[in-house]
């Protein structure tokens, strides 16, 4: 094969890997974009979100059954929660136990980002308990 050609084949080579990289970046710039969007807002809320995010992905719902699903878990989310606040207390417990496992495995490198994220979930966990049960604070989306 002469030079010239070489040149052409590693040119569209490059430029292959070059879209394939992009390609990946950007696509991981929009899940994390998307899960961040489906995951904001209170726990309650993003649980429901996600629910109805899989159920929409996996059973191909019409706007109408989206429409009623979401009314659905709208209308349960504060049962739901209030019975999650009778078991708060052993699941806090548990929680505790758990990091504290989890942190021993870790260097004293890695403890201070881990105890950042237990610290944000924890806060996030209690924004959950404590929020409203009223269906109309946060819309499922």
């Amino acid at each position: 094969m002469s030079r010239a050609r070489w040149q052409v084949v590693l040119v569209l080579a490059l430029v292959f890997l070059a879209g394939g990289a992009t390609g990946a970046v950007v696509s991981r710039a929009v899940v994390q974009r998307a899960v961040a969007r489906l995951l904001s807002g209170p726990p309650e809320q993003a649980r429901a979100s996600a629910i109805l995010f899989r159920l929409d992905r996996d059973l191909d719902l019409t706007r109408e059954q989206r429409a009623e699903l979401r009314a659905v878990l709208a209308r349960h989310r504060g049962e739901l929660a209030a019975i999650r606040r009778t078991v708060a207390p052993q699941l806090e417990a548990a929680r505790r136990r758990q990091w504290a496992e989890m942190r021993e495995v870790l260097d004293e490198r890695q403890r201070a980002g881990f105890d950042r994220f237990v610290e944000e979930l924890e806060r996030r966990v209690a924004g959950s308990l404590a929020a409203s049960p009223d269906p109309a604070a946060a819309p499922i989306e």
